[in-house]
Order: structure tokens, then C-alpha cells, then sequence
């Protein structure tokens, strides 16, 4: 059943209230049957996006969300024809998270304040190198780059650069979120559309394939190297004499809207130098800036993460 008033009698139902069970939990199950082999076998799996596309649905991240991703976050990777071989393990993941009833309820922050309001966001799964790893090339950070501490030290380089070039208010706060399957969410809380707008599409070619790119700029990262000595001594003392070295992690795309002219660049440049990594921006078609994209294309550092647009509600 996919017809908005259907859908919307289902869930009136699941949230009635219970006067003898105050913090009562409902949850609400599709059950989809596919059957790859056959030529319709996926129509039910059809419905079931469709049913969930003009839906919102709290997701694992504490959001509420619009489309089937509030139900899964792989639903949004996951193309019909794949979708066989990743049923056991959706099926068990859900089987747990319908266990967790004090966690959902929870997750609606029922009785806190909230805007009213919808928002757009991305979601990224950088994965492989563009997604963690190495150290931030920084003195006295002991923790490697996750998918999320990079994602979100990305992204507030870009917000801090569009901000102080005056090209989305100062007053936009964004916000970084973690969900399974490696995915990050990245918003701005409390901007105007055109904001959200302009930051997201920012962000998404920080993190995209770097064809098109007027200015690309480094990314390194610090690898801990085994020395003679820390090889020779138990871990725990073995660690202080170990070395840094200096790594290049990934060439990434300066945004458009940021390089445009050499002083834009340069704002970014500092922000990037701030938060990621030290490392020059260079124009990207000729001298050094081309032959820095050759190697990164030639090498394999160039990010190519999954990158989904999605509306959130606030």
C-alpha cells in the first residue's frame, strides 16, 4: 500500500496513545518479497521506496528524515538488482534495532523543542582512503582521521572560507552526524535556503572527482614508522621513539564558488591550512597544479565518495 492516506492511517494508529504504557514504542514494519529471478520480482521492493519518498521517519542519527533512508541508511546505495544479496544482514540489523525500544524513543526527543522546519543535507560514505586514516598532520594529535573527524574538519573549512568572503551569513552553524555504514551527514542549522544551498554544494565537490576542478590543493597525512629502536622494545615504551612521516592522502577540488580569483583561493587555502592539512592550492591547468592532478589521478587520490542530497526535518 503506497497511497499517502493509507500510509498516514498506519501510522495513526502506531501512535495512539496508551494510558497504561506511558512511554509506549510502535514500530512499523514493511515486508517487501523480491524475487530478482522473475520479471516483476522487484515491483514490491518498488513500492516500498515509493511509499517512503514524500515520508519522514526518525533515522539513526537522531533526525528526522524524508525518503526511504530514515528507514536504512544503505537503502539509499542499494540498487534493486543488488538488493538480494544484502538481505541478511538488513534483516538482523533490524531485528536488533526494533529490540533497542528505549533508544527510538529517545531518538524523537519527544517534548524538546524543534524549528518546524525542513532542511537539505548530504550524506557521504567517503570510504577506502578518502574516508580516514593517517594521522591529522598536526603537533600533538594522538587520534587518526576518521571518516567523521575528516568530514567535519573538511567542512568547517569550507564554512569558515564562504563565510568570511561574505558568501553565507555568519550566523549559519553546521552540523556533522554520524550513521551506520560508515555514512556522515553533513547541514547547516538555522541559514537560509540559499546558504544551505551554496555550503552543500561546496562540500560535495570537496569530496568529488576532481574532472572540472579550477584549483586542486593536498591533503597529507602523518604515518607512524617503526624506527630500529621502537621495533626492539616492548609497545609501550616502543611508541615514543617511533617517527612521523609526512604522507600525501588525497588531492582534492578547491569549490567553485571559492575559485573564482587568486583571493578567494587564498581564504580557502587558509582555512584548509587550519583544519586539514598545510598545502598550497594550485591552479589546476597548468605547471604544478596539472601535474598534481595527474599524479592524483594516475595514483588513485582522487576522492570519489557516495554522495546523497536529502531533506531532513528540524
Amino acid at each position: 500500500m503506497t497511497t499517502s492516506m493509507t500510509v498516514n492511517q498506519l501510522r495513526g494508529r502506531s501512535l495512539r496513545l496508551d494510558p497504561d504504557i506511558p512511554t509506549k514504542v510502535a514500530n512499523n514494519w514493511d515486508i517487501v518479497c523480491i524475487a530478482p529471478e522473475f520479471t516483476k520480482g522487484l515491483d514490491d521492493y518498488e513500492r516500498f521506496i515509493k511509499k517512503h519518498k514524500r515520508l519522514f521517519g526518525v533515522t539513526d542519527d537522531g533526525l528526522i528524515e524524508k525518503g526511504v533512508g530514515h528507514v536504512h541508511a544503505a537503502f539509499t546505495e542499494i540498487k534493486p538488482e543488488g538488493l538480494e544479496g544484502s538481505v541478511q544482514l538488513l534483516n538482523s540489523d533490524m531485528l536488533t534495532r526494533a529490540s533497542r525500544r528505549d533508544d527510538s524513543r529517545a531518538l524523537w526527543r519527544i517534548g524538546e523543542p524543534y524549528q518546524g522546519l525542513p532542511l537539505k543535507t548530504i550524506e557521504l560514505n567517503n570510504g577506502g582512503r578518502a574516508g580516514g586514516g593517517g594521522f591529522p598532520p598536526f603537533s600533538g594529535i594522538r587520534q587518526p582521521w576518521s571518516s567523521h573527524s575528516l568530514t567535519k574538519a573538511v567542512s568547517q573549512a569550507v564554512l569558515a572560507a564562504l563565510q568570511e568572503t561574505n558568501l553565507i551569513s555568519s550566523k549559519s552553524r553546521m552540523q556533522v552526524g554520524e550513521r551506520s555504514g560508515n555514512y556522515i551527514r553533513v547541514f547547516l542549522d538555522q541559514a537560509p535556503e540559499d546558504d544551505c544551498d551554496r555550503f552543500l554544494e561546496a562540500v560535495q565537490q570537496v569530496f568529488g572527482p576532481l574532472q572540472g576542478a579550477r584549483y586542486v590543493i593536498p591533503r597529507v597525512v602523518h604515518e607512524i614508522k617503526d624506527t630500529w629502536i621502537s621495533s626492539l622494545l616492548p609497545d609501550l615504551l616502543g611508541r615514543y621513539f617511533r617517527k612521523r612521516q609526512e604522507q600525501l592522502a588525497m588531492v582534492h577540488a578547491v569549490p567553485t564558488e571559492l575559485a573564482r580569483n587568486k583571493q578567494l583561493v587564498s581564504v580557502f587555502e587558509k582555512h584548509w591550512n587550519q583544519y586539514v592539512s598545510p598545502g598550497e592550492a594550485y591552479f589546476a591547468y597548468r605547471g604544478k597544479g596539472a601535474e598534481l592532478l595527474e599524479h592524483a589521478q594516475r595514483s588513485g587520490l582522487s576522492p570519489h565518495a557516495k554522495i546523497h542530497r536529502k531533506e531532513i526535518f528540524v
